[in-house]
């Protein structure tokens, strides 16, 4: 995704490759997000597209919103647990 105020490509991590403290530090910070990004981020991470022809697969029919909003809400949270990491420096 890409940060709306700067601009920079923002890269997400390989969560597969997380230790389990970094997991535990992740799950920390989704529990500080607001619910609805946090359930967007969340599917997101799990690897659910915002919109699919496979209703099972969509985001967007899962939480009753446009992919458009449901990707913002992935966007928002991304940003958020960026701007966490960046203040428990």
């Amino acid at each position: 995704s890409i940060d709306p105020e700067t601009g920079a490509t923002i890269e997400m991590p390989d969560w597969d490759q997380l230790s389990p403290e970094e997991n535990v530090i992740i799950n920390n910070l989704l529990a500080k997000l607001h619910h609805n990004h946090r359930k967007a981020f969340e599917l997101h991470r799990l690897g659910y597209k915002y919109s699919s022809s496979d209703p099972t697969q969509s985001m967007a029919v899962m939480l009753d919103k446009t992919p458009k909003t449901v990707q913002s809400w992935v966007e928002q949270a991304h940003k958020q647990i960026l701007d966490l990491l960046g203040s428990s420096k």
